[in-house]
């Protein structure tokens, strides 16, 4: 323990590990470890926590809390950072820089006109997402680009992946799925899509501002269903053995089956949800 590799756990922002660990014993504060303004998201990866704010990434033994080093990237910090066996791959306004796991020097860094606004890495490189709409590939050992691809709108949002297909929600309200540098598809949607994407072991799933959870064929980008709560969804749903878990603006919590979208319960939060994630059968 720990690990939680990107944004939300592992590729799919799914909201859990990509390792088997237990949440339901209570939570205890084992170290707290103080950071400046403009906290931007935290990955963990071979007994090492490492969390980005502002321009800077800090690196802290998830053991005791005690810092091993802190390093000041050239530009802030735009988007969650994502970590490979090469080291934390961290999106900036002027580009995408790879840290050094162990010693946190920068290895590399990709610049363009544009700032990175998110990445992940996979079996297949470093992918990164862009404000003017592009889709890169990296190689993570130099950080040369494989490939790339153009999409209808700025990519803010996390992107997700599962084997070889990355799917991106971008600027334009339309879901893209795009593997081996060619877009599959690339669905526009007449709603305000508010979540990144969340990919369960069926659809995709993405929510938007007028209170539904979109299903999305991962193959074909065709609509499966529309989970409806409500209200607006700002949470991106948690998944574990086949059902999903969010949130809405009025402090409920939905549960519904991820692949089919029928509802097994809700229930009144005691206070506003930021995020959820999952462990099995605990939320």
């Amino acid at each position: 323990w720990p690990v939680w590799e990107s944004y939300r756990g592992s590729p799919r922002n799914a909201g859990r590990s990509p390792k088997r660990h237990s949440l339901s014993a209570e939570p205890e504060q084992k170290w707290n470890v103080s950071v400046s303004g403009g906290y931007v998201g935290t990955v963990a990866h071979r007994g090492f926590v490492y969390a980005a704010y502002g321009d800077t990434i800090v690196a802290i033994d998830a053991a005791s809390g005690r810092r091993t080093w802190t390093n000041a990237v050239a530009a802030p910090i735009e988007g969650s950072p994502a970590v490979t066996e090469t080291g934390i791959v961290v999106p900036t306004r002027d580009g995408v820089t790879l840290i050094d796991g162990e010693a946190g020097r920068s290895e590399w860094t990709e610049s363009r006109q544009a700032a990175a606004t998110s990445a992940l890495t996979n079996e297949t490189g470093v992918y990164t997402g862009w404000s003017d709409g592009r889709l890169t590939r990296h190689d993570p050992d130099d950080g040369s680009v494989l490939d790339a691809v153009e999409l209808s709108g700025a990519i803010e949002r996390p992107i997700a992946s599962f084997g070889s297909v990355v799917v991106v929600v971008t600027e334009a309200e339309t879901v893209a799925g795009v593997r081996d540098g060619a877009v599959l598809w690339e669905s526009e949607f007449d709603a305000s899509l508010e979540s990144p994407p969340v990919i369960t072991d069926g659809p995709v799933l993405v929510t938007t501002f007028e209170g539904d959870v979109l299903a999305i064929d991962i193959g074909n980008g065709e609509t499966l269903y529309r989970y409806e709560t409500g209200d607006r969804v700002p949470i991106a749903p948690a998944v574990s053995r086949g059902t999903a878990v969010t949130a809405t603006f009025d402090d409920r919590l939905y549960a519904f089956d991820s692949t089919t979208g029928s509802s097994e319960w809700t229930r009144e939060a005691e206070t506003r949800v930021r995020d959820a994630v999952v462990d099995g059968a605990t939320v």
